[in-house]
C-alpha cells in the first residue's frame, strides 16, 4: 500500500446528534497480498477519533511477521490500496481482548488498550458496523456514524464483573 498516508484520522459519531463517540472498540484490517490480513485493534479518545500513523502500522506489522513468521509475510507496500475499519460487537471485543492478554507480554498491547476495550461503549449501539474504504493520495479522515439502541445491553466492564464476583 504506496499511498497509506502519514497518519489516518478515523472518527465515530452519533447518526442521529452527529456528536463524536468516545471509547468505541474498532479493528482496522489491512489486507495482506500473501497469507493473512493484519489487524489493528483501538479504541475512540474523548473526541471520538483515532489516529493511526504510517509508522504505527508499520511497526504493527513488522512486529506481526517477527512473531508469527508462517502466518504473516505480506508488508505494508504490499498490502492492499483498500482497508477496512469494523466497530465491534461484544463477541468480538471479548475475543481481541483474550488475544491481547495472550500476546501482551511479547507486543506493545498495554493495559490501558486491554481496559479501552473491556469498558467500550459499543454494547450501546447498533453494532457490528463495517465500512471499507480505498486509501489514495491525499486521503486522511474516515467518518463513520453509528446509531445509539435503547435497548441494548452494554458489554461488561471488568468493574460489573468484579461486582458480581466474577473477576478478582
Amino acid at each position: 500500500m504506496l499511498g497509506y498516508p502519514p497518519a489516518l484520522r478515523i472518527k465515530v459519531s452519533d447518526k442521529v446528534f452527529g456528536l463524536p463517540v468516545a471509547q468505541v472498540a474498532l479493528i482496522i484490517t489491512l489486507f495482506a497480498a500473501k497469507k493473512n490480513n493484519y489487524h489493528i485493534a483501538r479504541v475512540t479518545n474523548a473526541d471520538g477519533e483515532i489516529r493511526l500513523t504510517n509508522e504505527e502500522v508499520r511497526q504493527s506489522i513488522e512486529r506481526d511477521r517477527k512473531l508469527f513468521i508462517m502466518d504473516y509475510s505480506s508488508t505494508l507496500e504490499e498490502c492492499s490500496h483498500e482497508l477496512e475499519i469494523e466497530i465491534c460487537d461484544c463477541e468480538q471485543i471479548r475475543r481481541t481482548t483474550e488475544a491481547m492478554e495472550m500476546y501482551k507480554d511479547v507486543t506493545d498491547i498495554d493495559e490501558g488498550r486491554i481496559d479501552g476495550f473491556q469498558n467500550s461503549v459499543n454494547g450501546r449501539y447498533a453494532v457490528p458496523v463495517t465500512k471499507r474504504i480505498r486509501v489514495q493520495p491525499g486521503f486522511d479522515t474516515v467518518e463513520i456514524k453509528i446509531e445509539r439502541v435503547d435497548s441494548a445491553l452494554d458489554c461488561e466492564s471488568k468493574e460489573e464483573k468484579r461486582e458480581r464476583g466474577q473477576v478478582r
